[in-house]
């Protein structure tokens, strides 16, 4: 009974192996019909990559890379203005080609524009004009006073600017100004440009004010006074502590400063350059000024030009040194002497150098 049933088992077995060859010849062509299909699905997917791809490459390019722009420009975002506006002025000036990008860009580093004066590059991509501006990187204008200058010549140069604009209706005095260089925005008001000038010298009088000094000066003005002598004395800063010396020598006893830049100053207008012109020794005594230190005892009535930072340190810390006099070297700085006779001995050789430099300076001209 046990080995009839293991035969059916075995049978049966047998029976699934032994399919009719037409069953399987169907599931055999079912499972190759169905490749076709995939082949077109994968590649449908791979044209439509390659068609994101290139159009991803190609919204890159245009963003990152490609410019319209073919030479230097620049241009001026008003305060208020719109980002739609800037965009339309952009587009209007061939510097962006899609206004949409544009403002989308603008948009993703938060939307604002800050005013100013924004210099655009030859070959600049609408990315990095709208990064420029979004971000507040104006152009700028540098203004740079030489130490010593007057105001008169200070106000030559901002005026003769063409970056800033407006006139200068702001009032200032002869030693306001801190001479140096001053980075601004273009479209900067000249009137401001002074401000900041003003301020920067405000700061060293704050300085003085809460200092303590061991100098014979009663206020901000008389150093500002001396400072501006010896700034128009020397442009030698290790010089300077010296020349302060001297000055403070002087007026211990009671001598006359007999400084030259002085009448310059006023044999100039307020000036303080010669412009080519000689100064002569009777100038020193005939210019009837309170400012002519040849004429009058003590410092004048204020400053004479816009003292540097080496200048008014040189006042507030002087040398200490027992020189009354000194003279020209030949070399651009100077030499000191404590005596009237070692004075007129250095002099001399100032005097006689001078007469061989203009001798050379005639003979190379022939």
């Amino acid at each position: 009974m046990v080995k009839k049933n293991k035969s059916k088992k075995h049978n049966a077995r047998v029976a699934t192996h032994k399919k009719s060859p037409s069953v399987v010849a169907v599931k055999h062509v079912a499972k190759h019909a169905t490749k076709p299909r995939r082949q077109k699905f994968f590649s449908l997917h791979y044209i439509l990559f390659f068609i994101l791809m290139v159009v991803g490459l190609i919204g890159f390019a245009t963003v990152f890379l490609y410019s319209p722009i073919r030479e230097d420009s620049s241009i001026e975002v008003v305060r208020g203005d719109a980002v739609n506006s800037v965009a339309k002025k952009l587009n209007e000036k061939n510097m962006i080609i899609h206004p949409i990008v544009f403002k989308a860009l603008v948009r993703m580093s938060g939307g604002m524009i800050k005013a100013g004066v924004y210099d655009i590059s030859a070959g600049e991509s609408v990315y990095r004009i709208a990064s420029q501006m979004s971000t507040g990187r104006v152009a700028q204008t540098s203004i740079t006073i030489p130490e010593g200058f007057t105001i008169i010549q200070a106000r030559r140069v901002i005026e003769n600017n063409p970056d800033l604009r407006g006139s200068i209706t702001v009032d200032v005095a002869e030693g306001d100004l801190f001479p140096s260089t001053y980075v601004v925005p273009k479209g900067e008001s000249r009137d401001n440009v002074i401000k900041i000038m003003t301020r920067e010298m405000d700061g060293w009088k704050n300085s003085y004010e809460r200092g303590s000094w061991n100098i014979p000066l009663k206020n901000w003005n008389e150093v500002l006074t001396l400072a501006s002598i010896v700034q128009r004395e020397t442009m030698i800063s290790d010089e300077m502590p010296r020349v302060a010396s001297v000055y403070y020598n002087r007026l211990k006893i009671g001598m006359k400063l007999q400084a030259d830049p002085t009448v310059v100053y006023i044999l100039t207008n307020k000036l303080g350059h010669m412009e080519g012109k000689k100064l002569y020794q009777k100038h020193l005594m005939e210019v009837n000024s309170p400012y002519n230190t040849y004429r009058n005892k003590g410092l004048p009535p204020g400053p004479i030009a816009n003292p540097g930072a080496a200048a008014i340190q040189a006042v507030l810390q002087p040398a200490n040194t027992d020189y009354l006099y000194f003279v020209a070297d030949g070399s651009g700085g100077h030499v000191f002497s404590k005596t009237l006779e070692e004075h007129n001995s250095n002099h001399a050789k100032w005097r006689e150098i001078r007469a061989k430099t203009v001798w050379q300076k005639n003979g190379d001209s022939k």
